[in-house]
């Protein structure tokens, strides 16, 4: 029981990392696991639903995550979808590892023996449709490697590794590493946080894979690309907090600007030059051309319980557009963390942010 009322105020203090110090090295590791809830409860407007912060997964737990993604091919009248499956993982406090799967109807599995029909006709209403088929997985990789925390607030740093291994045939210049294309990539992420607002800088890069099918002798190769990616939060609910359990309402806008290099494309020891085809075809031309764009990524998040969120979200082309999926694009996700052992509530609750 002091034990409890000494954690309380010393929470009220704003001193959480000293207060989870203490508690595991007075082996209330229940307790401790409580208060790393609350931690993340109370640092939840930097839950970015697109882009990861600066901030990790606590240490010895694991975090599931599924999401969907779901879009309109214009072209061709079509519902295309993505499902993905994340499992995380907090290796210490400060390294984080994810690795991801997906299932999608955007690719097919291989290309067909008549190639320069598919790139010009895939996306249209009379090509056969692509079925929904395991794309591939992701790994992920993010160390923490700065924290300067203050009274709510704080700044970290950390920097990202991951690679791709992907089971389709990709068929755009821009590369994607979320089971698009095989590659890898990396980065750097600046997240800093101050009460209800939190804002954060991905900076990063893709170095995509050749892609080989030896059928037809076939080579492809999306562009190299690099990105940055401004993230912020905004806590709407509630305005001060009671409890744990009380139910939290964020709002997000992310905006990513990203660019690359054109698609290379060789088929029996000869590049095929698509730019050649860019007035019958000016669709495919500048699929496979490099280039950039502006999207925003906008979504609502509620969080239940301190532990398990959804996402509600949409992603709209704002300068140029990505081919790799068309405006407007709808997400839904969930999280929740998986705990080892009951946890334990305190008799006194916090004061309220």
């Amino acid at each position: 029981m002091a034990a409890e009322i000494f954690a309380a105020r010393l929470y009220r203090s704003g001193s959480g990392c000293i207060l989870l110090l203490l508690l595991m090295l007075k082996n209330h590791l229940l307790i401790a696991v409580f208060f790393l809830m609350s931690t993340c409860f109370s640092f939840s407007q930097e839950l970015f639903p697109h882009a990861e912060p600066a901030s990790n997964v606590p240490k010895g737990i694991v975090g599931v995550r599924m999401f969907y993604e779901r879009y309109k091919e214009q072209s061709s009248n079509r519902i295309k979808e993505d499902y993905h499956a994340r499992i995380m993982y907090g290796i210490t406090s400060k390294w984080t590892i994810m690795s991801t799967v997906s299932v999608s109807n955007h690719h097919y599995k291989a290309f067909p023996t008549d190639v320069l029909p598919y790139f010009f006709n895939h996306h249209l209403k009379t090509y056969p449709p692509a079925g929904f088929a395991f794309e591939g997985i992701n790994l992920y990789s993010k160390y923490r490697f700065f924290t300067r925390d203050r009274y709510h607030q704080h700044l970290r740093m950390a920097v990202f590794a991951e690679g791709c291994k992907s089971f389709v045939a990709h068929d755009d210049a821009e590369p994607t590493l979320m089971t698009d294309n095989s590659g890898y990539g990396g980065g750097l992420i600046t997240t800093y946080l101050y009460e209800k607002f939190a804002v954060s800088l991905t900076a990063g890069f893709i170095k995509p894979l050749v892609y080989k099918q030896d059928d037809i002798d076939i080579k492809f190769q999306s562009g190299n690309a690099s990105y940055l990616e401004l993230s912020t939060g905004y806590r709407l609910w509630p305005i001060h907090y009671n409890s744990y359990s009380d139910l939290n309402v964020n709002i997000y806008s992310e905006f990513k600007f990203k660019q690359y290099g054109a698609a290379y494309v060789e088929q029996y020891g000869a590049e095929i030059d698509f730019a050649q085809y860019a007035a019958s075809n000016p669709y495919t031309a500048k699929a496979l051309a490099a280039g950039s764009y502006i999207d925003g990524h906008f979504a609502l998040q509620f969080i239940s319980n301190s532990n398990s969120r959804l996402d509600i979200g949409v992603t709209l082309a704002l300068k140029n557009r990505s081919y790799t999926y068309w405006s407007p694009m709808y997400t839904l996700q969930y999280q929740t963390y998986i705990y080892t052992g009951k946890k334990k509530k305190l008799k006194q609750p916090p004061t309220s942010l």
